[in-house]
């Protein structure tokens, strides 16, 4: 479940002791993060020790209200109201190569499944003020849905005259305009695919698309100025 690259030797076991140490360090700097007391996640009985500091750790209450006392963490039941996520999403490697940004849309959107879009099956819209309150997406996490989109992980219907940061197109012309919303649906079956040859793959499209683009930039300069020696 720890993503460490590492080109040392391998060992036999298919691991070098530097695969070894680091996904070791890895887990304790999570354990450390998560343990912190400003919002504590995890209990470390042990700290205080000599060796094995971090044996016997405990996972918290996720609503990280253990500051007075410890909060042992329960699966949730039923009625206590969480949502799910793909689990392609940890099996295929996809929780190690998204960026928090995107990892955040995706969660936004998963927990707003339970109430979708009125007449499109699956699909939630989301106001900038409930974004913004509710979930914590201002308009970078929110422009992560174009790679989502571009790895196969999401479905997007987008709003007429509306740019991909959610803002209105010619607003300060008109600001009483009222658009529809930017439609998202969580595409789970995406998640059933290696998420390293996903974006590999989609890093070399849009490498070709931008570079394609980069071109077609030169020739219309280079058309500007055959079009000034011409009016010369």
């Amino acid at each position: 479940m720890i993503a460490v690259y590492d080109q040392d030797r391998r060992w036999r076991n298919g691991l070098s002791q530097g695969d070894i140490k680091r996904r070791r360090d890895r887990i304790v700097s999570a354990l450390k993060t998560l343990s912190r007391p400003r919002c504590p996640l995890v209990s470390l009985p042990h700290i205080g020790d000599a060796i094995g500091r971090y044996r016997e750790f405990q996972l918290l209450h996720e609503s990280g209200e253990s500051k007075r006392s410890p909060i042992a963490y329960t699966v949730p039941a039923e009625e206590d109201g969480y949502f799910r996520l793909p689990v392609g999403l940890f099996r295929n490697g996809w929780i190690h190569v998204l960026k928090d940004s995107e990892l955040i849309f995706l969660m936004m959107l998963a927990s707003s499944r339970a109430d979708p879009v009125s007449g499109q099956t699956g699909y939630a819209k989301f106001e900038s003020s409930q974004r913004v309150l509710q979930f914590g997406v201002g308009p970078d996490a929110y422009e992560a849905h174009g790679d989502l989109e571009r790895f196969g992980l999401i479905k997007v219907l987008r709003g007429d005259d509306r740019r991909d940061n959610g803002t209105v197109r010619g607003y300060r012309d008109n600001p009483n305009v009222v658009l529809p919303l930017h439609m998202f649906r969580l595409v789970d079956d995406g998640f059933n695919k290696s998420a390293t040859s996903i974006i590999i793959n989609a890093q070399k499209r849009l490498s070709k698309k931008d570079l394609e683009a980069a071109m077609m930039s030169q020739f219309i300069e280079r058309l500007k100025g055959i079009l000034k020696e011409v009016k010369k």
